[in-house]
């Protein structure tokens, strides 16, 4: 990080921190960070937040792979479109991912669905994944862990934060 970089973080950090002990007067306006730094922040914390997670994407890939290595077939979806497609049209050599079938009866054990949504597992989701949990499909969940109704869930949630996708200016 430059010194720069370093300087909008503290004066960030600070102004929180004196914010909070500090009495409440007359409203002084935040100061801002460039964008730069800002998406540099976001990045840094993403970065802290997948490491953290690691023992539970290690687990889910190394259960996608003894299903697909037995005859699965690896299938992404969500209701964030850009996530299967991200996967399946850019993906960089991931030929065999594909779209899953609409019929439930096409779906077979040991198939695992990478299922991508923008925060929140809504109830359409929900009985989405039940089903496929029903046919024998293993799936992950690239969601907020804070999940608002702990009911029918998919087998692993990598979390994505609570925050409804990444911010832009």
């Amino acid at each position: 990080m430059t010194r720069q970089g370093a300087a909008a973080v503290a004066v960030v950090i600070l102004s929180f921190v004196c914010g909070c002990a500090a009495e409440r007067g007359p409203a002084a306006p935040a100061p801002t960070m460039p964008p730069s730094m800002e998406y540099l922040l976001r990045m840094r914390v993403a970065v802290a937040q997948t490491r953290a997670q690691m023992p539970a994407i290690i687990e889910s890939a190394q259960r996608a792979a003894r299903g697909y290595a037995s005859g699965g077939r690896i299938f992404a979806a969500g209701t964030q479109e850009e996530f299967a497609r991200e996967l399946i049209d850019r993906n960089g050599g991931l030929a065999e991912i594909g779209i899953p079938p609409a019929r439930m009866d096409r779906l077979r054990r040991g198939d695992v669905i990478l299922f991508g949504v923008r925060s929140d597992l809504t109830i359409n989701d929900r009985l989405q994944i039940s089903r496929w949990r029903d046919a024998g499909v293993y799936v992950v969940a690239f969601a907020s862990k804070a999940q608002r109704d702990p009911f029918v869930l998919p087998e692993v949630i990598i979390d994505s934060g609570e925050e409804p996708g990444m911010a832009l200016r």
